[in-house]
């Protein structure tokens, strides 16, 4: 079993990521209309402490520690960050400090459900890492799995009045292979109606 999950964990976290930089968010937020609001950044070591205490309220400190990766794009993308982005008020996406925020209290929304089938041991296969980075329209959170033995590490994922906590083959609007997939200009799209099966 230690076997299967090394060799599991060697093979998600090997995947190939195109390089982040401050010059490929800004022409993200010039293509797709973002506007930025420059704060005081925190530390990213910060940022991670504080992310894996958030995922401590529904994971084992150990299972965490086997488990949590930010992949190295994401880490890219987020020391780019100056501040939140925002495009009107249709869309945002959240600066380190904000992603701890819309993380605690989109967690939250479904942790009776988590703790429920966690108290059965009926777990679901998307019971992992997900952390919120951002939202569009009224309903519609984009959330990054950063569970590297998980299938889908690194995904970012458009979730529209749904969540992995809910249900375990909830549909997404849209989903990207990595957070450079996200803001790749050519990539992105924010409108996209067909829905996919997560599970």
């Amino acid at each position: 079993i230690q076997q299967t999950r090394y060799a599991r964990t060697q093979f998600y976290c090997q995947r190939k990521y195109n390089s982040m930089n401050r010059t490929d968010l800004e022409a993200f937020m010039q293509a797709r209309g973002y506007t930025e609001d420059p704060s005081p950044q925190m530390k990213y070591s910060d940022f991670e402490r504080e992310l894996k205490a958030i995922f401590s309220q529904y994971f084992a400190p150990e299972w965490i520690e086997e488990h949590f990766l930010i992949p190295q794009d994401f880490k890219d993308y987020l020391l780019s960050l100056k501040g939140d982005l925002f495009q009107s008020n249709w869309a945002s996406l959240a600066d380190m400090g904000g992603i701890l925020a819309i993380t605690k209290s989109g967690l939250s929304l479904w942790k009776s459900y988590f703790e429920e089938r966690k108290a059965e041991g009926k777990p679901f296969a998307t019971d992992t890492l997900w952390a919120h980075i951002g939202y569009w329209s009224d309903k519609h959170e984009w959330i990054i799995c950063l569970d590297r033995q998980h299938r889908h590490f690194g995904w970012v994922i458009d979730a529209y009045d749904d969540h992995p906590f809910w249900h375990e083959d909830f549909l997404t609007d849209d989903e990207w292979t990595s957070i450079s997939e996200f803001i790749s200009v050519k990539n992105n799209s924010e409108t996209d109606d067909d829905d996919d099966d997560l599970s």
